[in-house]
């Protein structure tokens, strides 16, 4: 009944919901010993801390970013957000999921302990903050691909991230078939895409001092921009941290300029 407009029943499909129902604010609590009842739980006492100690429209944006309920945001702050086009701020995201699992696990190895508690523990925390926070479609592909990961490191492989992408999305569509029909799955798996694909040739368009570590570029660039005497300056971004830190910004703006694109396009599409 219109053609080229919003289709809400295959969006509600895809979510898995089959009715609507109206009725008076009511809450459904999973049933007692369920995994998804504590998690139920948790996600309420973090909601309670943030109420406690933030002002209410500041817990209410921290209750959606980091646990995925956005219920409690005002009109007034959704249309903000909107407007200045950083709405999905307001979402659990797969970096969310990857932050978590990666600084668990990194900090659980700093601590000498052994590789398969780690895996497991950094593994577990994983996939219970991304069902916790609603199992988002980023969320749950960010989730997949920390699970892959953590199989390569445990076992002593090389992890391939394309690999781990298409191997996360035919695990999400064997799953949900619907889901490659929302738009949440597709600007995810595109800015992945996107990172594994147009990162590297972009990368290549980068001074030839910011791409190698060392070697004859690295010579050449102290010969051309700095004099003899200045030593200090030339120690400081040719030298240690400070040119580590020119690396990591330009890795960084690569990386947000190569999804930038990949998400374009398909908002173009």
């Amino acid at each position: 009944s219109n053609p080229g407009q919003f289709n809400a029943a295959l969006y509600y499909r895809a979510a898995g919901i089959d009715c609507l129902l109206r009725t008076s604010w009511k809450t459904i609590k999973p049933s007692k010993g369920d995994y998804r009842r504590l998690l139920w739980i948790l996600r309420n006492k973090c909601r309670s801390v943030f109420f406690r100690i933030l002002d209410p429209e500041e817990a209410a944006i921290m209750n959606a970013m980091l646990l995925g309920d956005k219920s409690m945001i005002s009109d007034e702050i959704r249309e903000l957000y909107r407007k200045m086009s950083v709405v999905h701020i307001l979402t659990v995201s797969g970096l969310h999921v990857s932050l978590i699992g990666r600084a668990i696990y990194r900090l659980m190895r700093r601590s000498r302990i052994p590789l398969k508690i780690c895996a497991l523990a950094a593994s577990f925390a994983v996939v219970s903050y991304a069902v916790m926070t609603g199992g988002g479609t980023s969320a749950m592909r960010a989730a997949i691909m920390f699970l892959i990961y953590m199989g390569a490191e445990y076992s002593g492989r090389t992890y391939d991230m394309p690999s781990a992408i298409f191997l996360s999305a035919a695990v999400q569509l064997t799953a949900d078939p619907l889901s490659i029909t929302q738009s949440g799955m597709q600007f995810s798996y595109m800015a992945v895409i996107s990172l594994v694909t147009l990162s590297p040739a972009l990368k290549e368009c980068l001074p030839q001092y910011l791409r190698e570590e060392e070697g004859e570029g690295r010579l050449k660039y102290r010969k051309r921009h700095f004099k003899s005497s200045d030593k200090g300056v030339k120690d400081f971004f040719t030298e240690g941290g400070g040119r580590k830190a020119l690396i990591k910004a330009a890795d960084s703006f690569i990386s947000c300029l190569a999804v930038l694109i990949g998400t374009m396009l398909l908002t173009a599409y």
